[in-house]
């Protein structure tokens, strides 16, 4: 084992450790997260996917895709309470999450850049931040890393027909899991499915071949789904084509140097006001040069893209469409691409390493690589700090069931006790937060 992969290993025993010790302190509880905890309620009792049920009156639970709720489910099943279940949930996810982005970073890149690659990923504060929170981040961002690496093996020129099977097996099962995990992850199920379309290491039978298993088990399951949820409430995901439409013809173009500004921000992980400058003429002067040297000095290796490398920029090209289209200001929408953003930059930076190798000391090329290379250095002290505050910050919080934290009681502990302990059937009770007691409580 060379020294890299030694590193590799250290770094993995550290994120696990520090996964373990974040999800000791109390999880953090929102609006959204008693939905997927009261999904796996009546999931693990046998009632389906539900978000209310009142006697015969069911409200079917469409807004929130099912795979988290059903891990959770699994949990409970086991006996463990639904917190419990989404602690052990989160733990696994992280789990597979490092190892899965670890093994995808040693597939596309040398043992030196894998290991820069993978120790900024673990500096992913927008992930330190959800993995105590009881919400779908951290096993979608899971799922992605599953889809990378099995893919990216899959579509290995040097694997056997069976062997190869099984590789996309594994990535069609992940894909799936991506859009059932959230509805965000649609298009990159498009994204992916392009991109084994395009991927050059293997010929175009092959190509077919590995398009058609993602289809018949990564967007099956998913039309499956989106199918129960047409029959069930009359739509068919989160939000209604019509509405999309509707969103798209209201699109300023404004949205455009915001959007620029938050993926600088909080994906790549650039201190405030650098990503300041990035968002306006700077950043695009330096991604105007970098795109043009790619295009002169790589433009032979730009007809053989691996799979790897379309799926990273088709995926996050079409992921910043949907946030352009749906305007949303959610940050952690933008924290999930921290695993992309961080392997678009390490994989420019190992392209200039290698142009810059005999040129002269102040050629352009070499101007951009120090360039590159400061931002890479400032992005990751930045997240570092980040990082840090990230893990800390759960231990700030004030348990108020079943060690987790729900933040609109946290400073009236009081009313959270009594109505636990004398709410009985048939009261009437009024409340900004009904989900939440609903929960609690066990009644409607």
């Amino acid at each position: 084992m060379n020294k890299h992969n030694v590193v590799l290993v250290v770094l993995l025993i550290v994120g696990v450790l520090g996964g373990f010790w974040v999800l000791q302190a109390p999880l953090y509880i929102s609006s959204d997260s008693t939905k997927y905890l009261l999904g796996a309620r009546f999931l693990s009792r046998g009632k389906g996917y539900i978000e209310f049920a009142d006697g015969d009156f069911v409200v079917y639970n469409r807004r929130w895709p099912p795979a988290y709720s059903a891990f959770i489910a699994l949990g409970v099943k086991a006996g463990l309470s639904e917190i419990q279940s989404a602690r052990l949930v989160n733990f696994v996810a992280w789990c597979v999450l490092l190892v899965a982005w670890m093994a995808f970073f040693r597939r596309i890149f040398p043992p030196f850049w894998a290991a820069v690659a993978f120790f900024l990923t673990l500096l992913s504060w927008g992930l330190w931040n959800t993995l105590s929170w009881i919400l779908s981040e951290v096993l979608f961002v899971a799922f992605l890393g599953l889809v990378g690496w099995s893919l990216t093996v899959a579509m290995s020129d040097k694997q056997a027909a069976s062997t190869r099977t099984r590789w996309l097996v594994l990535g069609a099962l992940a894909l799936m899991g991506v859009g059932l995990t959230r509805y965000a992850g649609l298009p990159i199920l498009v994204a992916t499915g392009l991109a084994v379309l395009l991927a050059s290491e293997v010929s175009k039978r092959e190509r077919l071949r590995a398009f058609l298993i993602l289809a018949a088990i990564g967007w099956g399951g998913n039309i499956l789904w989106m199918l129960r949820n047409k029959f069930l409430t009359g739509q068919a995901t989160l939000v209604a084509t019509e509405s999309v439409v509707g969103e798209f013809s209201k699109v300023e173009p404004s949205y455009i140097s915001e959007l620029w500004y938050r993926l600088w921000r909080e994906a790549v992980g650039t201190p405030y006001r650098l990503a300041d400058y990035l968002s306006h003429y700077v950043g695009w002067i330096l991604l105007s040069f970098l795109a043009i040297i790619i295009m002169w000095h790589g433009r032979t290796h730009l007809r053989k893209l691996s799979f790897a490398s379309i799926w990273v920029i088709l995926s996050f090209i079409f992921y910043l469409a949907m946030l352009f289209i749906l305007q949303t200001d959610d940050s952690r929408y933008l924290w999930v691409l921290q695993p992309f953003a961080v392997t678009i930059l390490v994989k420019v930076m190992t392209f200039l390493h290698y142009q810059v190798r005999g040129k002269p000391l102040f050629s352009i090329m070499r101007c951009c690589y120090l360039v590159l290379a400061a931002i890479l250095l400032l992005v990751a002290v930045t997240r570092f700090r980040r990082s840090i505050l990230a893990v800390q910050e759960p231990f700030k919080r004030v348990p108020v069931f079943d060690n987790a934290s729900f933040e609109p009681f946290r400073k009236s502990l009081w009313v959270f006790q009594w109505v636990k302990l004398n709410y009985r059937d048939g009261d009437l009770m009024f409340s900004n937060f009904p989900d939440f007691v609903y929960f609690v409580t066990d009644r409607p």
